[in-house]
């Protein structure tokens, strides 16, 4: 065998086919011996796409990483975000350049990824050994090389391979197993199958008449435990492509707890998708229980990114931890529910005259606050009792507690923006604030232990050094902050150090507490944005990193019972619909089409096209604020609020079958709802998208709404966005020029998604033939956004062809949507 230098591990591991999209549901269909197979619903590329994120999360990833991908390796490096070298290549041809660029050091992780089960997809993440062991990674396998055919004991046959061939890879006696995919394929289920101790039953192909060879179907679900004596190692094959042998991972073993509380961290890009990781860490705990309790915990803290929206836990065990995250709104998941971007400042609080009632048991449960306090102990010199003997309110007890509190949270990466300080913990204060020396603040110290004197306090003050708070300090709940004047005063500081304490109001207390309730402030903390050293504060550190359950590329933003169609199914009466959308004609057999107009238009801009939808159809007509029936609403400018608003009125519409139509802007905004439709998992039946840009492809013209308001109507009159008569009649400039400069607003910064997938809606593109806005580029350009190509029509005309060539643009929209529906088009397309 290569030794570890040369050696690759499999640290990341994630595939996705029809009806399994995680590997624990790709496990229970290996076992139970159905073969996967069928299309994904995605096409392949966005599939890839989420598998190889899957991996790298799977790998908690963070170094150089190199993509070596079947097709669009380019592309999944951009998706992805990362940095390396990247490769075309697919099956084992990826594998083997994967390795060299990993030994060649051209990158620290390399992420190969390719078609998996048959419609499937699947993705390794893969290191140098030495460098996975070194990083405390999971390794899943060892690739290796060099092996001779008496070390094999298991062959994995992919697609068409000969069973002739098996005797070039492992000796008489050995195990077969097929599967009908490729080459990575068989990678991801022999190293599930080392990870689990178990090979699953194939369906041996029986051209292989294995009955006739030395080797020995694997027909059944068989234990391949782990034996110290000999190193389990199989081989995979494929016809024509040679074969990748694996071994198993080193032993590593897993940490078990103590029913210490850990902190559980976890986060979502946003709330609906915090609530899913919640939801999958619960079940996973439950299924992996307690031994991977403190490693689960440790890989959370120290090998996940933390999303915007972030929540947390202190938990005793994973059954705890499962209780707690997988309860409804439990008071102990602590979370601000919202996104927090970036760290909240954070106010230290150093109480003076609070108990140090814990200061024993954080003694023994966290070494850096240990450290700290012996530390101050010792600078103080106090010649009374061990501390353990001193009373709870002892000036040098609570000092040096509160200071070493301080020094904690410091040292665990806690930037505090202000401190507020009582009593004796002023001087601790003080010392964060780079007011006083430690020695200095210790000297102090001992004499507010031997008296309650002011002049005796003030006399020792003004024989040290003092400067300016580096931090805003505040002595007391609601003092002012303390000035340079103040600082340099020894009247100011013997008055509130021997000032009665009271209550004190901040983010996080330096007074002794208990374990729990310190991991509960740090806990607080990392919700508000705070990313924090857990080792410092005790928390186990990172000694071998566990998969763990993940989301995929995309935020989650609906769950099933938030589907914006899901709303009750009954017949509205005429006028019953809700503000801003006029339902023209219920449907009957066919779906409604919602009708959105061009920039500075109303819903009635549609109107006729009720007589050339196809028979069945229903026809809404969409009012924006700000225009036609909702003339009077303050107009929005802002896209995501529009296509929020349209999706909160969807679940109110007489309709559970739903088309769009739009025109310009309209069209731009039926895209974008298709897509966060489809993404809620509610797709609509098609999207016909009229005389509209793309929006890779920019406005077409010259941005003018940012313009004053006669400025912008003379440059939209000029370029044929308004009518001329918005420039000789007041009264219509009155009315409709802030709609169209709000509509315009949008345009001119209607957001492109690049790493949005393309659009699973069949869709098509009505172009006006004599539109300089709209040129054939740009309505080309929609073939890239949607999973497959949208159909391609014209109609001659100009920008507004929808009122100047009505029977010709109706007819050509009623041809799109009975295509759309799988209807015969009864005229020629152009």
């Amino acid at each position: 065998m290569l030794d570890s230098d040369d050696a690759v591990a499999i640290v990341g591991l994630a595939a996705r086919h029809t009806g399994a999209d995680d590997l624990e549901r790709l496990w229970l269909d290996l076992v139970r011996g159905r073969e996967p197979a069928g299309e994904l619903a995605e096409p392949t590329p966005v599939a890839l796409a989420e598998v190889a994120y899957a991996a790298l999360a799977n790998a908690a990833a963070r170094p150089s990483v190199g993509i070596v991908a079947a097709e669009g390796a380019v592309e999944l490096a951009h998706a992805l975000g990362v940095t390396g070298p990247v490769v075309a290549a697919d099956g084992f041809r990826a594998v083997d350049l994967a390795g060299r660029m990993l030994r060649d050091r051209r990158c620290g992780l390399a992420v190969v990824g390719g078609p998996g089960h048959p419609g499937g997809v699947c993705a390794l993440a893969l290191k140098r050994l030495a460098d996975a062991l070194a990083d405390h990674d999971h390794i899943w396998a060892v690739i290796r090389g060099g092996e001779m055919p008496s070390d094999i004991g298991y062959v994995e046959l992919c697609g068409r391979e000969q069973a002739g061939d098996i005797a070039a890879v492992a000796g008489p006696g050995r195990r077969v197993g097929q599967v009908s995919g490729g080459g990575l394929a068989g990678i991801v289920k022999v190293a599930l199958a080392l990870e689990r101790e178990q090979l699953p039953p194939s369906t041996l192909d029986p051209r292989l008449e294995l009955a006739e060879t030395p080797f020995v179907g694997q027909d059944r679900v068989a234990p391949w435990p782990r034996d110290p004596r000999i190193p389990r190692v199989a081989a995979v094959a494929e016809w024509d492509a040679g074969f990748v042998v694996l071994s198993e991972a080193p032993p590593q073993a897993l940490t078990m707890h103590a029913e210490e509380p850990r902190v559980v961290v976890w986060s979502g890009r946003t709330t609906t998708e915090e609530r899913l990781v919640r939801e999958r860490l619960a079940h996973h705990l439950i299924w992996r229980g307690e031994e991977v309790f403190a490693d689960a915990v440790a890989t959370l803290q120290h090998g996940r990114t933390g999303h915007p929206v972030r929540a947390a836990a202190v938990c005793t065990g994973a059954l705890d931890a499962a209780a707690v995250l997988g309860a409804v709104d439990s008071p102990r998941v602590l979370t601000p529910g919202r996104p927090v971007p970036a760290a909240n400042p954070v106010t230290l609080i150093f109480p003076g005259g609070a108990p140090a009632v814990a200061v024993a048991a954080l003694h023994r449960a966290v070494p850096a606050f240990a450290r700290a306090f012996d530390g101050w102990l010792d600078l103080l010199d106090d010649p009374g009792p061990p501390w353990r003997e001193l009373p709870e309110n002892d000036p040098v007890l609570l000092f040096a507690a509160e200071a070493a509190l301080a020094q904690l949270w410091l040292a665990a990466g806690l930037r505090p923006a202000a401190l507020v300080a009582d009593g004796v913990g002023v001087l601790a204060a003080a010392v964060v604030a780079e007011v006083l020396t430690p020695a200095d603040a210790a000297a102090l110290v001992r004499v507010v232990a031997r008296t309650r004197e002011a002049g005796e306090l003030e006399r020792a003050v003004a024989g040290v050094a003092l400067k300016p708070p580096a931090v805003a300090l505040h002595c007391g709940q609601g003092g002012p902050a303390v000035t340079a004047t103040d600082a340099g005063d020894p009247a100011f500081w013997a008055r509130v150090v021997l000032a009665p304490t009271g209550h004190l109001d901040g983010t996080v207390s330096t007074a002794p507490v208990r374990l729990g309730t310190l991991l509960a402030g740090a806990a607080r903390l990392w919700t508000l944005g705070h990313d924090l050293d857990w080792t410092t504060l005790g928390q186990q550190p990172l000694r071998h990193r566990v998969p763990m359950p993940t989301t995929g590329m995309r935020p989650a933003t609906r769950t099933p019972s938030e589907h914006p169609l899901e709303a009750a199914r009954r017949p509205v009466r005429r006028g019953a619909t809700p503000l801003g959308i006029d339902l023209l004609t219920e449907p009957g057999s066919g779906p409604l089409v919602l009708a959105i107009p061009y920039a500075g238009g109303s819903g009635r801009a549609f109107q006729a096209m009720r007589r050339y939808l196809p028979r069945g159809c229903g026809l809404a007509l969409v009012d924006l604020p700000g225009h036609g029936r909702r003339m009077g609403d303050p107009c929005l400018r802002d896209v995501d609020a529009v296509v929020d608003e349209l999706l909160a009125v969807l679940p109110t519409l007489p309709a559970d079958r739903l088309l769009l139509l739009g025109y310009s802007l309209g069209g731009s905004f039926s895209y974008e709802l298709a897509a966060r439709l489809s993404d809620a998992g509610t797709p609509p039946e098609g999207v016909v998208v009229c005389g509209s840009r793309s929006p890779q492809t920019g406005v077409g013209h010259p941005p003018v709404a940012h313009l004053p308001l006669d400025e912008f109507l003379r440059a939209a009159v000029d370029m044929g966005l308004a009518a001329r008569e918005m420039l000789e009649l007041p009264e219509l400039a009155a009315s409709f020029a802030a709609p169209l400069q709000a509509d315009l607003s949008m345009v001119e910064t209607f957001p492109y998604r690049p790493l949005r997938p393309p659009v699973p809606v069949p869709a098509a593109v009505v172009g006006l033939r004599g539109d300089w806005i709209v040129p054939e580029p740009s309505l080309r350009a929609w073939d890239d956004l949607f999973r497959d190509p949208p159909l391609q029509l014209r109609v001659d005309g100009g920008h507004l062809a929808l009122h100047e060539r009505e029977q010709e643009f109706g007819a050509t929209v009623h041809d799109a949507v009975e295509h759309l529906l799988g209807e015969t088009v009864r005229r020629p397309l152009p």
